[in-house]
């Protein structure tokens, strides 16, 4: 086959380890995506990249946040950031409350939604 072809019997198999290698890069890389996945999930879709980074410090892995950042990117995820709302009027502080709900509302429907 080789000869039809027009390659050297070593090229053609130093080619198949080429491509059906995964360094350990890659691995650790896939491992550590669907760590962070399962700890955004967690959280309800709220965690943004310092805590995941915490939590994954905190399970013994040593890694930058600015690198779960990178991936949380990669994965197409991001936090939900939840600001301190002050009372300006009875009004004000209800439809505060109800944009609140709704946002976690929407999480909740968001991740079960995933984990089906």
């Amino acid at each position: 086959m080789c000869d039809y072809v027009g390659i050297s019997r070593s090229g053609y198999y130093q080619r198949e380890k080429r491509h059906n290698h995964q360094s350990p890069r890659k691995l650790r890389k896939k491992f550590i995506q669907g760590e962070i996945k399962a700890i955004w999930l967690k959280s309800l879709c709220i965690y943004g990249a310092g805590k995941i980074t915490q939590e994954l410090r905190s399970k013994g892995y040593k890694i930058a946040e600015r690198t779960v950042g990178k991936y949380m990117r990669e994965l197409g995820i991001h936090a939900v950031y939840l600001t301190a709302w002050s009372y300006v009027g009875a009004l004000n502080k209800s439809l505060s409350r109800l944009a609140t709900s709704l946002r976690s509302l929407s999480a909740r429907i968001l991740v079960q939604s995933l984990l089906k």
